[in-house]
């Protein structure tokens, strides 16, 4: 979670019960396959937590998640974007702030950014080894930024967001034409019975 101001913050057990509640309710008005698109990488431990949750409880429909931004993608198409932003991923730097200009324009307040830059890992917590806690994200990135803001740009985020784009389009044809997900969830449906 973060304390800054304007940020909303809601349970886990409010997102979860939430996501299954829209998953039902698209199901029930007609959809068979339902598509999650990750756009941001705190969510993706989340969601994962949510497909697995999901195992045993009998639905009518397929549900299918898709990772955010350059996970998941084609080695051509992760080069692509290496290209344009860069080898390193970021937060709130060059890699998401590009995408944002291109999408939001105007949306990105550049004047707020204050922080010397590459912003890089405090390691305050290194001290605990392979051992994970609560505060790792905030321990390495207390201002949650990451990475060169500055060298964000609308241009950079309009050519990342084709090539994501042009990737969820591949994602949702393949999608489209998956009988095999709807086969394997009734058989392992009809097993859970016996």
């Amino acid at each position: 979670g973060t304390s800054r101001k304007g940020a909303i913050q809601l349970s886990q057990e409010l997102q979860l019960t939430l996501l299954c509640d829209l998953c039902d309710e698209i199901a029930r008005n007609g959809f068979k396959k339902i598509v999650l698109l990750n756009g941001h990488g705190g969510n993706s431990s989340m969601l994962d937590y949510f497909l697995k949750s999901n195992l045993g409880r009998e639905v009518d429909y397929t549900l299918y998640l898709i990772p955010m931004y350059s996970s998941g993608l084609s080695e051509e198409e992760a080069e692509k974007i290496k290209e344009i932003c860069g080898k390193n991923g970021d937060h709130a730097g060059e890699w998401e702030g590009s995408p944002v200009m291109a999408a939001a324009p105007g949306s990105v307040k550049m004047e707020q950014h204050t922080y010397a830059e590459p912003i890089q890992p405090q390691g305050r917590l290194n001290h605990l080894g392979r051992v994970r806690t609560l505060r790792e994200w905030n321990a390495k990135y207390p201002y949650n930024t990451t990475g060169c803001p500055s060298k964000a740009t609308q241009a950079q985020g309009e050519a990342m967001l084709k090539i994501y784009i042009d990737a969820f389009v591949r994602d949702l044809k393949i999608i489209k034409a998956d009988t095999e997900t709807a086969k394997l969830q009734k058989e392992f449906y009809e097993n859970m019975k016996r």
